[in-house]
């Protein structure tokens, strides 16, 4: 049976995401251990690709905006299996350098495919679709990100203790290829445009007036870009923490998770409750909440209760990255457009958040003269309480005193 656009934009979400949630655990922790790398290049790893994740997304937005979304999409999915495949020979090469190559095409080619998927879930759509397509996107593309990365810790547990006799790099990225290529052989009649649900009847909301809807598609971007400065860097850097306390491949992997878990379940309250749109209180609120536990983490050392604040740090994460994307495609035109620059500047925050954490562990070290593996903590939290005065300065000067 051939794909509707909804369920092949779920199913591709799942399987991309799924391979993104692997990487992220296995690149950072195999190059820790394996190949001895250090802070800089761990955050050089999460960084560089970032660049041209940029100009990618920047630039698939567009033309899927003007050439259609199919097309891109295509090329983008090929371009994916020729990378999964340079990830697994480079991490067994182990060779550090070779990682950067297949790093860099592999986050090339997801930033021409997500910009694509995601304005088409606002093609033709009413603002309660969009709702819900874009909590449904998020809800898919956060679990699959969850499960890949515990299956990730757990697999490299297993490989590290000579329980696995093949490895889990290979093989992930050969069922990752044949995954891309099922997906290309349904995309050719998956981009039909269907109603993501009925639509509901709501008055439009008297507080979202245009000033407002403009303000806050600004708000969206900014506040996302600071979340996955501090995200990426948690996940880049994380293995220079947990080295210093003892935690196994497993435990990892589920710390890793735990986050995603909470941007799973917090999404879930977004994706059904209306009430928080266009509300500044909210924004703002969350990422100061993202502030409090990012110290928490600074404070603590006991593995449950870093469990427990990863999977809180996930609510300030869901309302900053589903703001970024709702808000574009219920106001804007130009929804490839503006989906680019969602995924441009979630993006720019991956790129500096791990090279800035990785120096300020490094600077860290020299200044207290011992280590300092959770100054990158430090440096998010500085991030999040500085991108809420930015925004309250833009609020206050466009809109004056509000809600």
């Amino acid at each position: 049976m051939a794909f509707r656009r909804p369920q092949f934009i779920l199913t591709a979400t799942f399987l991309t995401n799924f391979w993104v949630g692997m990487v992220a655990v296995v690149v950072p922790v195999c190059a820790k251990e394996q190949m001895g790398v250090s802070a800089t290049m761990l955050g050089l790893y999460g960084s560089l690709p970032m660049v041209f994740y940029i100009a990618a997304a920047m630039i698939g937005g567009r033309l899927s905006d003007r050439y259609g979304r199919r097309g891109v999409m295509v090329g983008s999915l090929a371009l994916t299996a020729v990378a999964v495949t340079g990830i697994g020979y480079a991490l067994e090469s182990h060779r550090p350098y070779f990682l950067f190559a297949p790093l860099i095409l592999h986050w090339f080619a997801l930033g021409m495919f997500w910009p694509g998927v995601e304005a088409s879930m606002g093609d033709d759509q009413k603002p309660s679709q969009i709702q819900r397509a874009t909590g449904h996107f998020n809800v898919t593309w956060m679990s699959a990100m969850m499960l890949g990365s515990a299956l990730g810790g757990w697999f490299y547990w297993l490989r590290s203790r000579h329980e696995l006799g093949f490895s889990p790099s290979i093989v992930l990225a050969l069922v990752l290829i044949a995954a891309v290529l099922a997906m290309l052989l349904a995309l050719p009649r998956a981009l039909e445009i269907v109603p993501w649900g009925r639509e509901r009847e709501e008055p439009k909301a008297a507080h979202a007036s245009p000033d407002r809807q403009a303000l806050f598609v600004r708000l969206g971007l900014l506040g996302n870009m600071a979340s996955f400065l501090m995200l990426i860097s948690y996940r880049s850097l994380l293995p220079e923490y947990t080295n210093t306390i003892g935690i196994a491949g497993w435990q990892y992997g589920l710390l890793q998770a735990s986050v995603v878990a909470g941007m799973v379940i917090f999404n879930l309250m977004l994706m059904h409750w209306r009430g928080w749109h266009y509300r500044l209180r909210y924004l703002l609120g969350a990422e100061l909440i993202g502030v409090g536990l990012l110290l928490g983490f600074v404070a603590c050392d006991r593995y449950e209760a870093l469990l427990v604040l990863a999977f809180l740090l996930g609510g300030p994460i869901a309302v900053t990255y589903f703001s970024s994307i709702y808000y574009g495609l219920e106001q804007l035109e130009a929804k490839g457009d503006h989906c680019g620059d969602h995924e441009a500047v979630l993006a720019a925050g991956g790129m500096f958040g791990p090279a800035l954490g990785g120096l300020a562990i490094y600077w860290g070290g020299i200044w207290l003269g011992h280590p300092t593996p959770k100054a990158f903590l430090v440096l998010g939290a500085a991030v999040y309480l500085l991108t809420v005065v930015v925004q309250g300065a833009l609020a206050w000067r466009r809109l004056g005193r509000g809600r």
